[in-house]
């Protein structure tokens, strides 16, 4: 009883944040930026008028990749104050949004590929030389948005699924389908081929991106919501088995504005991270003026909102990263945000407006992509490249 009570004073402040009520921290608190490293503009071949100098980052050890449209860069974070990099030339007509490091081995998700090919996988063993050794071939699709890698498996959001005999457009139920990819020899990548709603028997369709901690995979499917699934032998995926234990729709904040009504449909699941212990999850919408919710997932079979965080109705969150007791933002024009769950909701704990001024005339720019360290944080800022910033206060405890 005192838990449904809880949960049910959390929902009655959501609504207060719905109207506007957001408690903010000061700019800067908690948050020092350490360096900025403005990498080269790039322009997207895919998205036209889109330069950008970072899209997405992700890092492993004391690496970090960092994807720009025909470039990757790799940087050595040994020294914060002064990190080197190395940068990757994925060649004319490539263009990668997102990228993943695994040990020795960087996986990079082509949006636009020369070739086709979706994933090309590269031996990062000495940063400064890195060696590609794989890519993986299909004739289902021919470009990758998004992508994360778990054991020995990759999973890959298509793009630009090929047309079968009789087709003249791809039908809703081969839309941005995820896919499987056995990278236990990374030199052979190999298809598992795609993500089935075990429960209707139908590929999971509309993907945007997904995350995966340990066996359970939380799957931001745009307009079809959220999808919670878990797998067996990630570390065998010749015997790799699953099953869709949750799928939930929700509805737009109170109050939720969008001026990109009717081109994007609102909601729409961008991606998710859930805390720690997994009963709750996080997820950002990827739409004009809608919001950061947190859910209650501890029954599955009864998913509840908790609380939703909206700033404005001309603002709109991109990418959440969970660590500790702190969910990460990647909040576009409005910069890094750093948000707590507490007893009277989500409450704002630091922020850095990576842009001055907050320019809206396009709100995909700015922070893009986000990887909290152990004492660091690191953004993907179109406009400005890779931002470092050193914890501090409550976050650095």
């Amino acid at each position: 009883m005192q838990r449904w009570q809880h949960i049910m004073k959390l929902i009655a402040v959501a609504v207060l944040f719905g109207a506007g009520i957001v408690l903010q921290a000061q700019e800067e608190a908690g948050l020092e930026r350490v360096v900025t490293l403005s990498f080269p503009n790039t322009r997207s071949e895919m998205v036209p008028g889109f330069d950008v100098k970072a899209v997405d980052v992700w890092a492993d050890g004391d690496v970090a990749a960092v994807s720009s449209g025909p470039l990757v860069h790799l940087v050595d974070l040994n020294n914060m104050d002064e990190p080197a990099f190395h940068t990757i030339e994925l060649g004319q007509g490539n263009e990668s949004w997102d990228v993943k490091l695994k040990g020795n081995f960087l996986y990079v998700g082509l949006q636009n590929s020369a070739n086709g090919d979706p994933l090309v996988i590269y031996d990062v063993s000495d940063i400064a030389n890195p060696v590609e050794i794989g890519r993986f071939q299909t004739d289902e699709f021919a470009g990758t948005h998004n992508l994360f890698v778990v054991d020995q498996v990759v999973f890959l959001v298509s793009l630009r699924t090929g047309l079968r005999d009789g087709e003249e457009m791809v039908p809703p139920e081969r839309s941005n389908r995820l896919w499987m990819v056995d990278v236990s020899d990374p030199t052979n990548p190999k298809s598992l081929g795609p993500v089935l709603d075990t429960n209707t028997g139908e590929a999971i369709t509309r993907n945007h991106d997904l995350t995966v901690i340990g066996n359970r995979a939380y799957i931001a499917a745009w307009v079809n919501g959220i999808y919670i699934l878990d797998f067996e032998n990630l570390d065998d995926p010749q015997n790799l088995t699953y099953e869709t234990i949750a799928h939930h729709k929700y509805d737009p904040v109170p109050d939720s504005r969008s001026r990109n009504a009717g081109t994007f449909p609102n909601p729409a699941t961008h991606n998710l991270w859930p805390s720690e212990d997994g009963t709750v999850l996080w997820s950002t919408d990827e739409v004009v003026g809608e919001a950061v919710r947190v859910f209650d997932i501890s029954n599955l079979e009864d998913i509840r909102l908790i609380d939703a965080y909206r700033l404005d109705v001309r603002a709109m969150p991109h990418n959440v990263f969970v660590q500790g007791d702190f969910a990460y933002v990647a909040h576009y024009v409005d910069g890094l945000r750093v948000l707590q769950l507490t007893n009277e909701g989500i409450v704002e704990v630091a922020r850095h407006d990576t842009i001055e001024n907050n320019p809206r005339g396009n709100p995909f720019r700015g922070a893009f992509g986000i990887f909290p360290l152990e004492h660091h944080v690191l953004i993907s800022d179109t406009f400005n490249g890779l931002l470092i910033f050193e914890k501090q206060g409550v976050l650095n405890q």
